[in-house]
C-alpha cells in the first residue's frame, strides 16, 4: 500500500497530515535549510477526496505559523 492510497481514507476535506522528511538519494545534497519534506492535503469535498502532496523545503517546515498559512491559502485556493 502506497502512502497516498493510506490517507485517501484518513484526511478529511482541508486537512493535511503531518510532515514527512523526503528520503532519497539525492537528499544529501540540499543544505540543511532546504532540506526537502511533504505533506499531503486533501483538497477534495466530502464523498469525494483529492490529495495533494505539497513538498516544501525545511525552513518552511520547522515553522509552524508558516505552514499553517501555506496549508490555509492552498485550502481557500482550491475551493
Amino acid at each position: 500500500m502506497n502512502d497516498r492510497a493510506l490517507f485517501h481514507d484518513l484526511l478529511k476535506p482541508g486537512e493535511r497530515s503531518a510532515v514527512f522528511g523526503i528520503q532519497s538519494r539525492f537528499a544529501a545534497e540540499y543544505p540543511e535549510a532546504l532540506a526537502l519534506h511533504f505533506f499531503y492535503l486533501n483538497v477534495g469535498r466530502p464523498g469525494r477526496s483529492w490529495l495533494a502532496r505539497v513538498e516544501i523545503p525545511a525552513w518552511v517546515a520547522e515553522n509552524p505559523r508558516m505552514l499553517d498559512d501555506l496549508h490555509a491559502i492552498l485550502v481557500q485556493q482550491c475551493r
